[in-house]
């Protein structure tokens, strides 16, 4: 059902309604009501997925499509899910972060607008890499996203230092030595235990997803 909705469209008129429907099933899946009930039903960490995964697929093209209000409100039902998600797993943030790379673009027309999306990126890619890192889910696929969503390696490399642990305290792990590690060798100079359970995920382990 949302696999149907997870690729690029470049006709996004009717999104939002069948992103609205999907996600009010999976409420209903999950409280165990509605027409006939769904108490034999419960939604798993995959639905939730493909949930998110729906809801910035549209705009992965070259050209996303729709305005900037519809890609707020696609951002608002991926978040939702995200919550409601009793146990993500290391999909669940990939696709989180690909859905704030999609859906919260780094510019608007109006530069205070800008500003304030960026801020608000900023915020948002914290809290889930806290969580991220927190439950040992972090993967190559991750790290990629979220190294090419800030204009800066310097800003990017300032949101790992501020997970505060103990490992990118020391010299040998400083900002500057940070900044000089190639890409596809980021992962393995982070802290292990960030990526404990996402290391087994090796589709979302493969360079530049």
């Amino acid at each position: 059902w949302a696999r149907d909705l997870a690729s690029p469209a470049k006709d996004v008129g009717g999104i939002i309604p069948k992103l609205s429907r999907i996600y009010e099933f999976l409420m209903k899946m999950e409280s165990g009501i509605g027409d006939g009930g769904y108490n034999n039903v419960e939604p798993d960490t995959s639905s939730f997925n493909h949930v998110i995964r729906a809801c910035y697929a549209p705009w992965t093209s070259s050209s996303p499509p729709g305005d900037e209000g519809t890609r707020r409100k696609a951002f608002e039902i991926a978040y939702d899910s995200y919550s409601k998600t009793h146990m993500p797993d290391a999909h669940t943030y990939a696709h989180m972060f690909k859905a704030i790379k999609c859906l919260l673009p780094s510019s608007t027309a109006n530069s205070n607008d800008a500003g304030d999306t960026r801020l608000e990126r900023y915020t948002i890619c914290k809290e889930l890499l806290r969580d991220c890192c927190r439950d040992g889910h972090l993967t190559k696929s991750s790290a990629w996203t979220l190294r090419k969503m800030f204009p800066s390696e310097e800003e990017f490399v300032g949101l790992l230092l501020q997970m505060n642990h103990p490992q990118l305290d020391g010299e040998s792990m400083s900002k500057e030595n940070l900044l000089r590690v190639p890409e596809d060798r980021l992962l393995a100079c982070l802290p292990s235990e960030w990526s404990r359970n996402g290391r087994r995920h090796k589709a979302l382990n493969r360079h530049r997803q």
